[in-house]
């Protein structure tokens, strides 16, 4: 089995909290490979089990080097199949400052459309805050 983690980051935090998770998978034996959600420019280019690591920039904005992938994924023409998605197997964290008003909007975003196209999470998201006392704090 192959996890594919998959990442959407603007300064890089996504990508590293990828790296850290992706260490700890192949700990364990499992295969993974991390890439940038920028890499993937068609259904088939998604794995059976994906882990998202999106971060949300501004005012509510997907990173630089997500920017194709959210074009694709937001595509009305995909709306019309609701079982494109069905092979998937996903979980999702979203990295998020809670001081902004659209605290964690891309991870949010994208769990309500990936599950419109078909794909079944493998546990609830997962939300994490900046601005938690004790650092970055994961939270649902």
């Amino acid at each position: 089995m192959l996890l594919e983690i998959l990442f959407g980051s603007q300064t890089g935090t996504a990508e590293d909290v990828s790296e850290r998770f992706s260490c700890m998978a192949r700990s364990t034996g499992l295969q993974c490979r991390v890439r940038s959600l920028d890499s993937i420019t068609s259904i088939e280019d998604l794995g059976q089990y994906v882990l998202f690591v999106v971060a949300t920039t501004g005012d509510g904005e997907e990173p630089d080097n997500m920017k194709q992938f959210w074009r694709f994924i937001m595509r009305k023409s995909l709306g019309m199949n609701p079982s494109i998605l069905t092979h998937i197997h996903y979980a999702l964290i979203g990295l998020g400052d809670s001081t902004y008003p659209k605290f964690n909007y891309v991870a949010k975003k994208l769990s309500k459309r990936l599950e419109q196209l078909g794909a079944k999470t493998i546990c609830e998201k997962v939300l994490a805050d900046e601005q938690h006392p004790h650092g970055t704090i994961f939270s649902r």
